[in-house]
């Protein structure tokens, strides 16, 4: 079995494994850790595996409580490594992760008919009432669809934190193929969302390949007056993308449980993330002030950011 960061892979709960297994809650703090020496000032909480679809097949008969105690363990184990790291100033990402599936907008509106509103509201509200006694931020992360990024905010009403709204940078419809001219109208929807008193004060674009996060975040910029009109909101873009080989799985109908450990892109982790950091100077080209890496993105590549942007030199171990 190949092996996440110390950690044997799990096609049936994904990274949540961590969580489940007591001798794996070392491993993430360590993670977290590694991150913070790097040079991030934002760590994000490991439950993004801990979706229903996910705990269902591993939890068939209490799920729903196994993603509280799972969610609210994410939180204190990120609080934790935070305590430990010293470093101040470091804010903790709350994680509300798609409920169905990730890069799957077709698994959501599948979803969204057979269980309701209510229920997507329900659930995002018991995994942000369990996080919010340890996090500064909720991010709503990866989502498939506008849609499903508004049940989640809904869900954050009266909470008292900041969010951060991240959809899948490529803006897959239910065909799965990217979508980057409807950028703009998520952009217009963010506005709307925040003159209408949601706390949103970061708009982002995540998990699919740089070059796709580079084509939504164009059609942002080359609409007139759109970029002004979100920082006239107060809200700021952020962009991390994939730094593995996922194409053909997220074209073709992503699913934690066929899709195993994917291929690294090698012309962006070589010299140290260098090909990385020439997307993320592009990101930041295009507007983004909240730049990071997801899936495939190391520590070493979170230094090579700090590095590049800020001229941090930090010891990763």
């Amino acid at each position: 079995r190949r092996v996440h960061g110390g950690m044997p892979t799990d096609q049936q709960v994904w990274s949540a494994r961590a969580l489940i297994e007591p001798q794996y809650h070392d491993l993430i703090v360590s993670i977290h850790s590694r991150n913070i020496r790097a040079g991030a000032n934002t760590i994000t909480t490991s439950n993004y595996a801990v979706q229903p679809e996910n705990y269902k097949r591993k939890f068939p008969d209490n799920w729903a409580a196994k993603v509280i105690e799972h969610s609210e363990l994410a939180g204190v184990l990120a609080k934790r490594a935070r305590k430990e790291s010293g470093v101040p100033g470091i804010k903790i990402l709350g994680c509300l992760p798609p409920l169905f599936e990730s890069h799957r907008p077709d698994l959501f509106q599948q979803g969204l008919a057979e269980h309701g509103e209510g229920f997507v509201v329900q659930t995002y509200s018991s995994v942000a009432r369990a996080l919010l006694p340890n996090v500064d931020v909720f991010i709503i992360e990866t989502m498939n669809c506008w849609t499903e990024a508004a049940l989640a905010m809904q869900a954050c009403a009266g909470l008292g934190l900041p969010l951060y709204v991240c959809l899948e940078g490529s803006l897959r419809d239910a065909t799965l193929l990217p979508k980057p001219a409807a950028a703009p109208d998520v952009a217009r929807n963010a506005i709307t969302a925040k003159a209408n008193n949601i706390p949103i004060e970061v708009l982002g674009f995540n998990c699919a390949a740089p070059e796709e996060i580079v084509d939504t975040m164009q059609a942002i910029d080359s609409t007139p007056g759109l970029r002004a009109e979100l920082a006239q909101a107060g809200i700021k873009l952020a962009a991390y993308a994939q730094c593995n080989e996922r194409t053909k799985d997220y074209t073709t109908g992503y699913s934690v449980t066929k899709d195993g450990h994917p291929m690294r892109r090698e012309e962006l982790e070589a010299n140290s993330y260098a090909g990385y950091v020439r997307f993320a100077q592009l990101f930041k080209d295009l507007g983004a002030t909240y730049i990071g890496g997801c899936c495939g993105c190391s520590p070493v590549g979170t230094r090579a950011l700090a590095e590049h942007f800020h001229g941090k030199q930090a010891a990763i171990a």
